[in-house]
């Protein structure tokens, strides 16, 4: 076991190709879709490979989303202590 920032990699799929801190990327081969997931496996964004896209550009914008998303949830995070009083 092993771990990927916040993800022990015994809970993760074979296929994550990178993770962020609360998201993860897996490629999923047989049908040619890269799929974001956050922490609790659910799907945030889905990209399929239609030959008009590099597989490179697929997984360039993937990542660029993953690092979207992380700054989205630390600015929530950030309003809502804010709005606590923390």
């Amino acid at each position: 076991m092993g771990i990927i920032y916040n993800f022990e990699t015994d809970n993760l799929p074979e296929n994550v190709i990178c993770a962020n801190d609360n998201y993860y990327l897996e490629y999923d081969v047989n049908n040619d879709i890269y799929t974001i997931y956050d922490q609790d496996g659910n799907i945030k964004l889905e990209y399929e490979y239609d030959g008009e896209r590099s597989r490179q550009y697929i997984l360039s914008n993937a990542k660029k989303e993953m690092q979207r998303l992380e700054y989205e949830e630390i600015e929530l995070q950030a309003i809502a202590e804010a709005r606590a009083g923390i």
